[in-house]
């Protein structure tokens, strides 16, 4: 009786079991209430009223403030649902990785920032209205600058969700396409120079956040390409 619940006539899973094979990808995108529910909670823990550490560094002094740094910074989240949309309807292997993988990456970021309160500083942002300009770009600046807090910062989400999103398109068959490549390549770099061009991060941030995103791309992906090769150097042997 009991098999006969979990399977059909033809041997196919029943029940929550059939259920769970067919959607489980729609699944993991449950996660993200959770995560943004987390976020929130440390984003009011972890501010400036309380000790954290300054992720700014002598260098950070070099580099100028461009408003229309804004519109990459802005493709951020465009750009990993553009992702995730097109593996939902092309690999479902590769959308579980890369839903494993944005999971990975923004708990242990935002775990860490709870840890280790971090932070630019006061000033860190310029003015907007002492530039002596007003456009489009600094309304956006300043909308930003009102919605995130300068606390939270290392390592840097934007540049995490970026190699996500280039992790994403490596695992699928897009890769196939030199050109549509290089130019994710090139939005996903432009998003990661956005981060301090507009000054919502320091250097640091961004290199801590491309070491983060490495180490966790190698946790998802790196297990199965070394299946994959194991499997073809037995092949090779035994053919």
């Amino acid at each position: 009786m009991k098999s006969e619940k979990l399977l059909d006539a033809g041997g196919s899973p029943t029940g929550f079991r059939a259920v769970w094979k067919k959607y489980r990808n729609y699944f993991t995108l449950l996660y993200l209430p959770f995560y943004l529910a987390a976020f929130f909670l440390v984003e009011r823990i972890v501010t400036d009223d309380v000790p954290f550490l300054s992720t700014v560094l002598p260098v950070d002094a070099y580099i100028p403030f461009c408003e229309w740094a804004i519109v990459p910074y802005m493709l951020w989240f465009p750009l990993m649902v553009i992702v995730g949309l097109y593996l939902l309807f092309t690999d479902d292997k590769a959308l579980a990785r890369y839903m494993r993988f944005l999971a990975l990456g923004f708990f242990s970021t935002i775990l860490f920032c709870f840890l280790v309160p971090n932070g630019t500083a006061p000033g860190f942002r310029p003015d907007l209205e002492a530039l002596g300009r007003s456009n489009i770009a600094t309304k956006m600046c300043g909308a930003i600058y009102a919605a995130d807090t300068y606390t939270n910062v290392l390592p840097s989400i934007h540049v995490v969700g970026s190699f996500m999103s280039l992790f994403g398109f490596l695992d699928s068959k897009i890769r196939k396409n030199k050109t549509l490549l290089v130019l994710i390549s090139i939005l996903a770099a432009l998003i990661v120079a956005s981060t301090v061009l507009v000054k919502q991060h320091a250097v640091i941030d961004i290199v801590v956040g491309i070491v983060w995103s490495l180490a966790d791309g190698a946790i998802i992906y790196l297990p199965g390409l070394l299946r994959k090769r194991k499997a073809k150097k037995e092949a090779e042997a035994n053919g």
